[in-house]
């Protein structure tokens, strides 16, 4: 409901919890929109991230002239989730799309569309083990390590404050789930070869 209302949602939860199955059963299955995932990882240039947005823009601008109604008898919308953003240096272009619905910074873009939806993705910060030898004092952890490359398990960027009001907490595996889950990804895996 946060997502369809506010047209913007922010998912923070460990990798492989289902964020990304969710957004997609969500957006697909249940409401009969399109789904598109793009990972803003820290490899991504601006040239890379603009031409991607251009192609998800015009997606969307043919989906709103098609006619077609998804499943709750409405024209129908694009999800475009954005995989791991807070790695990428391409965070504050992402937020001046979300926030703003606008383009400063590359003039291919004049405006996001207004059936576009944006969901961010992003894992929280994760301090691998053996890193307890560490003695970090407690303005390094939270959301604005000064250098978290000493400390977390991979490289990230602060999430943008006009980001967090968006913000949702998808969870973490307990071990117990995340064995269990494990277990049923091979079992469907070896099952589909049988």
């Amino acid at each position: 409901r946060t997502v369809i209302e506010s047209q913007v949602t922010i998912v923070c939860g460990d990798t492989g919890c289902g964020k990304t199955h969710m957004v997609n059963f969500i957006s697909s299955c249940l409401l009969g929109d399109e789904f598109r995932c793009f990972t803003l990882h820290a490899g991504v240039t601006v040239e890379q991230f603009v031409r991607k947005m251009v192609q998800y823009f015009e997606l969307a601008r043919d989906l709103a002239t098609s006619g077609e109604k998804n499943n709750m008898l409405k024209p129908r919308q694009l999800w475009i989730l954005v995989d791991e953003f807070n790695t990428s240096y391409l965070q504050p272009l992402l937020a001046e799309l979300i926030n703003q619905r606008t383009c400063s910074f590359d003039e291919r873009i004049d405006s996001v569309p207004e059936n576009v939806i944006f969901v961010g993705c992003f894992n929280p910060f994760m301090i691998p083990d053996g890193a307890e030898q560490h003695q970090a004092k407690d303005e390094e952890i939270g959301f604005a390590v000064k250098d978290s490359s000493a400390i977390l398990s991979h490289k990230v960027f602060p999430v943008c404050d006009s980001l967090l009001s968006f913000l949702i907490d998808f969870g973490q595996l307990k071990p117990e789930d995340e064995e269990k889950y494990i277990e049923e990804m091979i079992k469907g895996w070896l099952e589909e070869r049988t």
